[in-house]
């Protein structure tokens, strides 16, 4: 039951990042892929250029957690004291982690599109 929880919290976090690259479509869409000249890259705030520069993050790190996901499930079958705490951690860093990129990316995508934005930045 131990091995399903590790893979679970591996597929949460696959999914929070699933969720977080596709608050930065219309991002991209809009300032990368297709851009509009009325919208120009200079009056995008701070937290979009870091977004937009950071996106490797998006699939680097479910990348990284599946790695650490399997050198956890064999150092635990190898030592299984503890096992609780452990898996405990594991479920902790995945939320918060997960959490993290997802409010971080969602909120950068978000906000260049926001009425506030939008207004103080003519």
């Amino acid at each position: 039951m131990w091995r399903v929880t590790i893979i679970l919290n591996t597929a949460i976090l696959g999914i929070m990042s699933l969720g977080a690259s596709a608050s930065q479509k219309r991002l991209r869409n809009n300032y990368l892929h297709y851009p509009d000249d009325s919208r120009p890259m200079d009056l995008l705030p701070q937290i979009s250029h870091l977004a937009l520069k950071g996106y490797w993050l998006i699939y680097t790190l479910p990348l990284v957690w599946i790695i650490v996901s399997v050198l956890l499930i064999s150092a635990l079958k190898r030592n299984p004291e503890k096992r609780g705490d452990w898996i405990q951690l594991h479920t902790s860093a995945t939320l918060f982690i997960g959490a993290g990129i997802l409010l971080f990316f969602v909120t950068a995508g978000m906000l260049p599109f926001t009425s506030a934005h939008l207004y103080l930045s003519k």
